[in-house]
């Protein structure tokens, strides 16, 4: 698939790495198609680039690079939403930010993960109202 992420350069997008958001993402809910890209040779953290809006990017991570593993039930409306099979894998991604004074550092919003399906590259925003942690990341 060909996407324009600026007027003049095309970007070329394996179908693989287009993840879709059938309900956008709460405040960008008109960004259905991302494309996902190595932000670093080391492959912590990635792009997510609106398809719909070349504005709309974020940075997500792996959360496990903050020591955060999560375990949750889904309802009926998020498997169906992620159109889940019994045999696909989920992927967990956080958005994560660069944060300044006392927040200074990579911070992760770890209390709304995104949630992939690796077969159908169907995606949700999951936001998880009673957890309550900040973590930050600080260069030692």
């Amino acid at each position: 698939m060909s996407s324009q992420n600026n007027p003049i350069t095309p970007l070329d997008i394996a179908p693989g790495k287009i993840i879709t958001f059938p309900e956008g993402l709460p405040g960008f809910e008109d960004c259905k198609r991302f494309g996902l890209f190595d932000q670093d040779k080391e492959g912590v953290l990635f792009s997510l680039q609106s398809l719909d809006d070349a504005a709309v990017a974020f940075t997500v991570a792996d959360p496990a690079i903050f020591g955060f593993r999560y375990d949750m039930p889904l309802s009926d409306a998020d498997v169906a939403a992620l159109d889940l099979k019994p045999e696909d894998e989920v992927a967990v991604a956080v958005m994560v930010f660069k944060g300044e004074g006392e927040q200074a550092g990579i911070n992760a919003n770890l209390s709304a993960p995104l949630l992939i399906n690796l077969r159908s590259h169907t995606a949700l925003q999951r936001p998880i109202p009673k957890l309550s942690v900040d973590v930050t990341l600080r260069a030692g």
